[in-house]
């Protein structure tokens, strides 16, 4: 995990992620901001495709040292001395629905299950799990993507993936299938239908599965395509259409909303204040601020991330708060 190591006024050094490095500023600078931080402390956690037996590690750790809050709960003050979790999950993965749902009813913890309702009516899974496949069962280590030449190796795979990904996001769908086919030629992978099980996303009649005490449905869009890149009309489909839809199915308001990919505009926002969404989610790493409700960070959590490494991300989130708290009781802020 990439850390900075800042020297506080008190003379203190705390271990702060790179993520919220300008968060950590905006508090000194605002005292109502330090006041809001060190009163609340909340943070939201976004999981995409995690593995179920990692996830039970996790909340089994989760459960014993946070309050895991509904999202009316975390949006309300925090009465408690204890860190207030909301549990997040992008993409409407169909491992969600079957295996990390089992895993949430058995710690009665809540979740937000954010929706593309675009999958509804696609067989295929995303662009980027499909990367992910292709790189993984390659019989070649050489590629050219976009005018550069990767050699692949097991030190690089995820590293590449990322990258080539982060490409892909920014061209059209079409150029983005031409480039995925170029890539298979040049690999020489062989998928076959079962290797895409663990990136299979819901369908409408998957939704009638899920728990509607503890899983709550919030929008992620229709396309997942990135908002910056989007006309205004386009802009109001993915934002209206997909509330729309999502209404019709759960039956019940859709007030949450994470951006695809965490990419957004002022548009975006005005557009989702507009139909009526009450919060949404970005992937700026970072902590719960009540003023940010349209921008709100979260803190990434990788898909087979080990407990040991989730722990050390909760405590030094925790050192933070006490080395903050120290701080203000020093200086009078």
């Amino acid at each position: 995990m990439n850390l900075l190591c800042l020297s506080v006024l008190s003379g203190d050094r705390v271990h702060y992620p790179i993520g919220g490095f300008k968060l950590f500023y905006r508090f000194l600078a605002d005292t109502s901001g330090v006041g809001y931080f060190l009163n609340e402390k909340k943070i939201v956690l976004n999981y995409h495709n995690v593995s179920p037996t990692v996830f039970d590690e996790h909340l089994e750790y989760l459960t014993r040292n946070s309050i895991i809050c509904t999202p009316e709960t975390f949006f309300k003050p925090n009465n408690n001395n204890k860190l207030m979790i909301l549990l997040t999950f992008d993409d409407g993965y169909k491992s969600f629905v079957y295996d990390i749902q089992k895993i949430l009813i058995k710690y009665k913890a809540p979740a937000l299950f954010f929706i593309p309702t675009g999958i509804f009516e696609n067989n295929d899974i995303f662009f980027f799990d499909l990367l992910k496949l292709l790189i993984e069962k390659r019989k070649l280590n050489s590629l050219e993507v976009n005018g550069e030449i990767y050699k692949i190796d097991k030190t690089n795979e995820v590293t590449l993936t990322t990258k080539i990904s982060a490409y892909l996001k920014e061209i059209s769908n079409d150029s983005r299938q031409k480039v995925l086919y170029s890539i298979q030629h040049q690999l020489m992978s062989e998928l076959n239908e079962k290797d895409k099980d663990k990136y299979r996303l819901i369908k409408i009649d998957d939704i009638k599965n899920i728990d509607n005490e503890l899983v709550y449905i919030g929008s992620h869009g229709v396309t997942h395509e990135l908002f910056s890149k989007l006309t205004n009309s386009e802009l109001e489909h993915e934002i209206k259409d997909s509330k729309e839809t999502l209404e019709k199915v759960v039956g019940k308001p859709i007030k949450y909303f994470a951006y695809p990919s965490g990419d957004y505009t002022i548009e975006a926002i005005n557009t989702l204040k507009r139909y009526g969404y009450t919060a949404a989610f970005t992937t700026r790493e970072g902590y719960f601020i009540d003023k940010d409700m349209y921008e709100i960070n979260r803190i990434s959590i990788d898909d087979k991330l080990p407990v040991s490494i989730l722990s050390l991300k909760i405590s030094l989130l925790l050192n933070i708060f006490r080395k903050l708290e120290k701080l203000i009781l020093l200086k009078g802020v």
